[in-house]
């Protein structure tokens, strides 16, 4: 989710756009973690952006800097913005998912923000090594379809903002290289190193 303060004037990611275009390099944007900055940065390289990275050890150390009208704006993780934002302390202004996140229906996405084609989401999966045979990788899949839908998983997902996406091996496959491709496009895009 990208954030700002609270009492920031910037109130949609259109208004976070102008100022950056205004201010070429000024505009500046914390980062906890390497995902953090990669959202960042990819944001910056579609909206064709200037601004400023300002590292920081954690994403909560970064947060604290954002409340405090210290750095411009971050994208977030959910888990840790999300009480700040509850709580007045963090506006949010969009979210980074393809659909509106579930605990903040009324945030827009950054595509019907104006960033079309902008989606960046933390994400997790189960993997083998490599040469597992077909029908234990298949039997596997089964088991974690299960565990992963079962009453447990949906209720963690709910109390930290996540949301299953159970895929098949294959579809697993396909969606591990179109990932890896975006994050390699928005690290090379940043010259990271």
């Amino acid at each position: 989710v990208m954030v700002v303060a609270a009492e920031s004037p910037v109130k949609t990611l259109a208004d976070l756009t102008k100022l950056a275009k205004a201010q070429p390099g000024k505009l500046t944007f914390a980062s906890g973690s390497s995902s953090t900055r990669i959202a960042s940065e990819m944001y910056a390289a579609m909206a064709g952006l200037q601004m400023l990275h300002v590292p920081y050890k954690g994403v909560p150390q970064a947060l604290t800097d954002v409340m405090g009208r210290q750095v411009d704006f971050m994208i977030s993780d959910v888990t840790p913005s999300l009480p700040l934002i509850k709580a007045g302390k963090l506006r949010a202004i969009a979210v980074t998912l393809e659909k509106r996140h579930v605990d903040m229906p009324d945030v827009p996405t950054m595509a019907e923000s104006g960033l079309d084609g902008y989606s960046m989401f933390a994400w997790s999966a189960v993997f083998a090594p490599a040469g597992t045979p077909r029908p234990i990788i298949d039997k596997l899949a089964v088991i974690v379809r299960k565990g992963v839908e079962s009453p447990a998983m949906k209720e963690s997902f709910a109390a930290t903002g996540g949301e299953a996406a159970p895929m098949t091996p294959d579809e697993l496959g396909k969606f591990v290289v179109s990932e890896t491709d975006k994050w390699a496009k928005a690290v090379k895009a940043a010259g990271i190193e």
